[in-house]
């Protein structure tokens, strides 16, 4: 079930993302992050190398991550094709089909996602083959407009809080899910 009701007043990292949520099972409000600090604030023991590629999956994290955020703002008024070509590399099958039919309800309501993303502090905590972030951004600039003139339907605001989650499968970390809440932060 796709939230489209949330349209109306989130901005768009809140709206989209909250439309993300509603593919998983769990409630749609930000999920927990751990309490335990990500590796690099943690303290290193006298594994220098494994510190590294701790640093290196913490990167490997947040390059996902923004990847999938600036995958919205590539898809003007996608077809279902560009769609899962766009997030494919970025999140997991449920979190891909529910793309589908976000962007489908959004065309067929004549909507489309606009401007562009700043994204704040971003936190990454990885354990094993889960990882969780959370950022805190301004999404002022991220809008959903009128497809026929352009106008602003919603924007975002300051103080977004993006709880997410991912996997790695295969080598790869993918979204599995992604939380706003506007005016947390």
């Amino acid at each position: 079930m796709i939230r489209l009701t949330r349209f109306a007043g989130a901005g768009v990292a809140g709206v989209l993302a909250l439309s993300l949520a509603a593919c998983t099972d769990q409630s749609d409000k930000p999920s927990t992050l751990s309490d335990e600090p990500s590796s690099s604030q943690a303290t290193t023991s006298a594994a220098e190398s494994s510190s590294a590629a701790s640093s290196s999956e913490e990167q490997a994290v947040i390059a996902q991550y923004k990847g999938y955020y600036n995958a919205i703002y590539t898809l003007a008024t996608p077809t279902e094709v560009e769609v899962r070509a766009a997030f494919d590399i970025y999140a997991t099958k449920p979190v891909v089909d529910n793309w589908v039919e976000v962007f489908k309800s959004l065309a067929a309501a004549g909507k489309r996602p606009a401007g562009e993303i700043h994204f704040g502090p971003l936190e990454v905590v990885v354990k094993g083959a889960q990882a969780t972030t959370k950022e805190c951004r301004d999404s002022s600039s991220e809008l959903v407009v009128s497809t026929t003139d352009g106008t602003t339907l919603t924007r975002g605001g300051p103080g977004t809080l993006i709880d997410g989650r991912l996997t790695k499968e295969s080598g790869s970390w993918l979204v599995v899910k992604a939380v706003a809440t506007e005016s947390a932060c």
